[in-house]
């Protein structure tokens, strides 16, 4: 799975860059999510048809494609429509993905109470991606009212562009920690059930979507440093707090927490990037989605070598210093690029 997963991320960072610097510009946002989700519906065919170790590591070009396809441009066409309509969409748009983490974690449940052939499940999943496509060429941006920008060369990002993708990497980097090494640590360290384990799966989830949800409002009342900066590292303490009681419900009712004061941490950090550049938006969307993903190339190794050195509790309590340095950083780009 390790070179699976980096044969996606490599990929994944190369394709985030051809979208925002070629395809975006050629023919636009709507029609290149529609490539990104085609790709996306071939992904489990190949996945579930794999027979040897070869087509197996093949699976993740598709869905490498789709990544680097998809992130970038709802990205820069949310950011398009937020300058049209003066509106926050960017915490709206996160919260469909948090939405999902928590659907599909109820199907995935409900499939395996009534133990369906998996492959059977694949084949649907390809027919509602294709569904996906349907509705997005429907309901996506008409080519009178998208839009097209010119073919740009790679070149390194602007100074502000680093900043805002140093934050989103960190991040991305550490995710992992809460969605897939605390529940395994509560049941391994902590005793408890398997039921309440997952628990946190879920209040996680449920926590990032409430918080994205009201984003919108967080943003607009309390400001930026607010929703991704001070609210964090509120959460922070909370979370760090429960790992100290070591009781299992008081640490699940802070990870609910914990991911309401965090939700908007990468929407905001995202539509900053994109407030501050004076590049174009797909292209300073390609950059700062490449720069974020780029975590997933060193954080799971990392943080895998941290859990197996000093055990599963350090990774969770050193989350908690980690992002709540990430918050201080952001505050401080912000407070510098105000000056």
């Amino acid at each position: 799975m390790g070179i699976w997963f980096t044969i996606f991320a490599v990929l994944q960072l190369f394709f985030s860059q051809l979208s925002g610097r070629v395809i975006v510009p050629l023919i636009g946002t709507t029609k290149t999510l529609m490539l990104g989700q085609l790709s996306f519906a071939i992904f489990p065919y190949i996945f579930i048809t794999a027979s040897n170790i070869q087509t197996f590591f093949l699976s993740s070009i598709p869905l490498s494609i789709a990544a680097g396809l998809i992130f970038p441009t709802i990205a820069s066409s949310t950011n398009f429509i937020e300058n049209k309509t003066k509106r926050i969409y960017q915490t709206y748009q996160q919260a469909s993905f948090s939405f999902g983490f928590i659907i599909s974690g109820i199907f995935a449940s409900l499939f395996f109470y009534l133990n369906l052939y998996p492959p059977h499940i694949f084949i649907g999943l390809i027919f509602f991606l294709t569904l996906i496509v349907i509705l997005t060429f429907i309901f996506g941006l008409s080519s009178e009212n998208d839009y097209y920008e010119k073919l740009a060369k790679f070149k390194i990002p602007e100074r502000k562009v680093l900043f805002f993708g140093l934050n989103l990497a960190i991040f991305m980097g550490t995710v992992g920690i809460m969605l897939e090494w605390t529940p395994l640590w509560l049941k391994r360290d902590l005793n408890a059930s398997l039921y309440v384990a997952s628990l946190s799966i879920l209040c996680w989830g449920g926590g990032e979507f409430i918080g994205r949800i009201y984003g919108e409002k967080i943003v607009n009342s309390y400001g930026v440093k607010f929703a991704a900066g001070y609210f964090g590292l509120v959460g922070c303490l909370i979370f760090f707090i429960s790992i100290l009681t070591a009781n299992i419900y008081i640490i699940i009712l802070a990870v609910f927490l914990f991911a309401l004061s965090t939700s908007n941490f990468y929407p905001v950090v995202l539509m900053q990037g994109l407030k501050y550049t004076n590049e174009s938006i797909s292209i300073t969307a390609a950059n700062i989605t490449t720069i974020a993903f780029s975590g997933f190339l060193i954080g799971p190794a990392i943080i895998g070598f941290s859990a197996e050195t000093f055990g599963l509790t350090f990774n969770v309590i050193a989350l908690c210093f980690i992002w709540a340095f990430n918050g201080l950083l952001f505050i401080y780009f912000i407070n510098q690029l105000k000056k």
